[in-house]
């Protein structure tokens, strides 16, 4: 991953399962805990592409599509390993 995609795509494993294990709380909180997660993830790529310009960088649509990947898999990841928890 060239342009610094594999930073991007780190962020967002990150802080996408981290906002949702804050969020889940029970399982009816399931979807709204993932939806919010990406949300915050996708406000956060956003932020950065914004302020890229006044830090003398690019603004790259792909970086943040990246993040937002990022953020899908990390969380995805998460929510598989919060059902099968929940199961037993």
């Amino acid at each position: 991953m060239a342009n610094g995609y594999a930073s991007h795509f780190i962020i967002g494993v990150l802080i996408g399962p981290l906002v949702f294990h804050l969020l889940y709380k029970k399982p009816a909180n399931h979807l709204k805990s993932w939806i919010v997660a990406l949300a915050i993830v996708t406000i956060i790529g956003l932020i950065k592409e914004i302020i890229d310009p006044y830090m003398g960088r690019q603004r790259d649509k792909i970086d943040l599509v990246i993040t937002i990947l990022g953020g899908l898999i990390g969380t995805g990841i998460v929510v598989l390993f919060k059902k099968n928890k929940a199961k037993y």
